[in-house]
């Protein structure tokens, strides 16, 4: 049996991760590492991944900081998003391509779940468009209570925001006319989710929106909110 590589999750793999998720069909690109002075070739399709799915968000990045910033890798951005049901027919799409990877690329080591490949999102750009202003009146958040995003990089991410509301932790994008274009739920804290159930159960109804866990593979709605978060 033919060994496999499996990389921690860090910042350092993020290039190799997008490397590999995006070269699914091109097994003879290889990766070099450095092991104990030795550089070993290591081709893309033996590399073991730690999540199954990634989004190909291109995040820009301002040099200012934030004090008390949330900090976020880029293996983490947009894994339990609000999207428009308008979108359905390409979340579809996504999650039929994410199925693929758990049906045939999967391995199982100590009960953790790794993965030859993982699937590469682009279909959805623009996830959702909702005022800012209006998105914070449903989580009952202020301006004092919301901070920026740190990306991992030493940076920050522009037009990024981040607030905690009810225990839970939130984040996004902003554009210059100021609705938000992009909106998560950040799963350290999932202890506290079944605090805001009610006020997303209102988010997605009014909005017409869905939250999209990618991972576990599940599109949630206004009907099945709530029991979706206390399950988490």
């Amino acid at each position: 049996m033919t060994s496999k590589l499996i990389f921690p999750v860090s910042l350092a793999i993020c290039s190799i991760v997008f490397i590999a998720c995006n070269s699914q069909s091109q097994q003879e690109e290889n990766t070099t590492l450095s092991q104990k002075g030795k550089i070993k070739i290591v081709r893309t399709n033996e590399v073991l991944m730690p999540f199954p799915t990634i989004t190909d968000s291109l995040l820009r990045f301002e040099t200012a900081t934030t004090l008390g910033n949330m900090s976020l890798f880029p293996y983490e951005w947009r894994q339990l998003e609000f999207i428009s049901k308008a979108q359905k027919s390409l979340i579809d799409r996504e999650m039929d391509s994410i199925n693929y990877v758990f049906t045939h690329e999967i391995h199982t080591n100590e009960g953790h779940n790794y993965f030859n490949r993982c699937h590469y999102r682009k279909l959805i750009n623009k996830p959702l468009s909702v005022p800012y202003k209006k998105l914070m009146g449903y989580l009952s958040c202020y301006n004092d209570q919301v901070s920026g995003i740190d990306g991992g990089n030493g940076g920050q991410i522009k037009k990024g925001f981040s607030l905690i509301a009810n225990g839970v932790s939130f984040y996004g994008l902003k554009d210059n006319k100021g609705n938000v274009n992009a909106f998560c739920i950040f799963e350290d804290n999932s202890d506290s989710l079944s605090n805001v159930g009610q006020k997303l159960e209102r988010l997605l109804s009014l909005e017409n929106l869905y939250l999209v866990d990618w991972v576990g593979r599940k599109v949630v709605d206004e009907k099945n909110i709530k029991a979706f978060l206390a399950n988490r």
